[in-house]
């Protein structure tokens, strides 16, 4: 209460401040406190994982949420303060009303930023007197209503940042898929011990298995006539976590040393776990755990223990890994197989304390074979063939490599070329220059074959995957990638081969285009290689064919290809590329 209190004096005197300014004010106000706030939830969670998480964990992710809502508020405000000229030009009654309407909507949005940065806070316990999420020895229901605050200005603000998320500001991969009640989410992962970590870095887990479980088990014992535990063992619970046509499913998986708490040691609650996926109508779900694997003794799915006439629910305790560094839980779910065949739940990925994340796929055996298929990835990853980069290296490096080879023959030889950028062409050659086909269209002139080399150079064709960011911070760095166009290879030596051209065929209107930019003599320039005028980023899906160009020296041998700037780049050095 005293929180929800403290908040609402808050957006209180916040709604008074922009009355006191006037309409005009508090509606520019407004304005830049939504963007601020759309920006701070798409962009945070990459922040944290990136940049912070290696300084404090735990304090990773609020303190990402405040420094990215308020840079862009504060620069927004002195910017348009020092642009903007204001008059009251309205009568009085009318500039303090609509002061107070935008302000109420100014006051909510910074409330909210600061309730769910507040509430992601590891204090271990309730802070004010306030808890989301209660976990002691009632019964655990992940279902359950949380308490919230008063007039719930976290819960309108996560709302707003989902309603952007999936118009103008969204990306390949809106925010709200991959939270789909980020409040609740946060609530059930803050409630651990404080000496539990509460943060993982992305890549800290690795999927195992998803199978189909028969029982959750429940431990019994009895007391005899000193007061001991006596005959202790487990018994299956047959009907827990069926009801309503529910299914029980195990998910394996194992984190690594990077998910350990600060001490060396692993512990983990139960709801520090989350499964999401597609459900009916494509509407994003996520269910947290009902029992964990007992490793100790009784190595059974346990749900509750009944000791001495009380009852301690699986949810109350933590627990450490196996022996063998897994971690087994069992979710309650709704008829799980793929969505598109009229199944309730498709699990997507499985999270592990708020940043380590696992792509989920139900084992082959676990389901009849009508069903059991591979889970389609995010509506971000590619549509088209080839070796999608993983989930950890992201997107915003704008393509991924499937091969690559040397030589200078173009994909589609025997074509009839337009000239775009003072093209030069001789002998059936491209020697520089910017040219169009439509293919299997007849042209004037020569057809071209190939791409005339520099003396003792080799060219690499590189083929690669268009990629595209899901965040709205990876959308501009991947635009920025992409329009600079700052691709370069690495050879063993740790010599670096800047992108001197490329090549893209792709369906244009209705008919097949290849375009091709070839610039060897002004190589990594930002004059050189830019974006293809007819075939534009968005006709880079479906079928389509991308490569990257690059002059590498006879004799060397290609080991990587980034982006200036890219930490690690991508491992190539398996496809043996040595320059002729």
């Amino acid at each position: 209460m005293a929180v929800s209190l403290f908040l609402i004096a808050l957006i209180g005197a916040v709604a008074f401040y922009q009355s006191i300014h006037g309409l005009f004010s508090a509606m520019i106000m407004c304005v830049i406190t939504v963007l601020s706030l759309v920006f701070a939830f798409a962009l945070h969670e990459y922040v944290a994982l990136e940049w912070l998480i290696q300084w404090k964990p735990d304090f990773a992710l609020p303190l990402s949420l405040a420094i990215c809502f308020v840079v862009p508020l504060v620069t927004l405000r002195l910017t348009l303060d020092a642009l903007l000229r204001r008059s009251c030009l309205l009568p009085s009654i009318v500039d303090r009303v609509g002061g107070v309407a935008f302000g109420l909507v100014t006051a909510l949005c910074i409330m909210g930023v600061v309730g769910v940065a507040l509430q992601m806070l590891p204090f271990g316990e309730p802070f004010l007197g306030f808890r989301q999420i209660k976990v002691k020895d009632e019964k655990f229901d992940p279902k359950a209503e949380p308490n919230g605050l008063l007039f719930s200005p976290d819960r309108f603000a996560v709302r707003l940042a989902s309603l952007f998320s999936s118009g103008v500001f969204s990306g390949e991969r809106e925010w709200r898929l991959e939270h789909p009640d980020y409040v609740t989410e946060i609530g059930w992962n803050q409630t651990a011990p404080r000496d539990v970590r509460c943060l993982a870095p992305r890549d800290a887990i690795q999927f195992v298995s998803m199978v189909r479980e028969n029982y959750v088990y429940r431990i019994t014992t009895g007391v005899n006539e000193m007061g001991n535990t006596v005959n202790e063992k487990a018994e299956p619970d047959p009907t827990y976590g069926k009801e309503g046509g529910r299914e029980l499913w195990a998910v394996t998986f194992k984190p690594t040393s990077d998910a350990q708490d600060e001490d060396g040691k692993h512990r983990f609650a139960l709801y520090q776990i989350r499964l999401v996926g597609r459900g009916r109508f494509g509407v994003m779900e996520q269910f947290h755990p009902i029992a964990v694997f007992d490793t100790k003794k009784h190595q059974r799915f346990l749900v509750r223990r009944d000791e001495r006439g009380k009852t301690k629910w699986a949810a109350s305790e933590l627990y450490t890994p196996a022996a063998d560094g897994s971690i087994s839980v069992v979710f309650e779910l709704p008829e799980v197989g793929p969505v598109s065949k009229g199944h309730a739940f498709e699990p997507v990925f499985l999270e592990y304390k708020m940043g380590a994340r696992a792509a989920v796929k139900v084992t082959s055996d676990a389901l009849p074979p009508a069903v059991a298929e591979e889970t389609p990835p995010l509506p971000s990853e590619r549509d088209g063939a080839g070796r999608p980069g993983p989930e950890t290296r992201g997107r915003t490096h704008g393509a991924d490599v499937t091969g690559a080879s040397f030589g200078n023959a173009l994909p589609h030889a025997g074509v009839y070329f337009t000239s775009v950028a003072d093209a030069e062409m001789r002998d059936g050659e491209l020697i520089s220059g910017h040219v169009i086909s439509t293919l299997e269209t007849s042209g004037a002139g020569e057809p071209l074959h190939r791409l005339k080399v520099p003396e003792g150079k080799a060219l690499l064709q590189v083929d690669v995957v268009n990629l595209r960011a899901g965040s709205l911070l990876g959308q501009a760095k991947s635009f920025a990638v992409k329009t600079v166009k700052n691709y370069l290879v690495t050879d063993e030596s740790g010599a670096q081969y800047k992108i001197c051209g490329q090549i893209a065929v792709a369906d244009v209107g209705g008919r097949r285009v290849m375009e091709v930019q070839y610039f060897p003599e002004v190589i990594g320039s930002l004059g050189g290689v830019r974006g293809f005028q007819r075939i534009k980023d968005w006709s880079l899906k479906g079928d389509y064919e991308l490569y990257f160009l690059f002059v590498v020296d006879s004799g060397r041998k290609i080991t990587r290809f980034s982006t200036t700037g890219e930490r690690g780049g991508e491992d190539i050095s398996d496809l043996n590329l040595v320059a002729p």
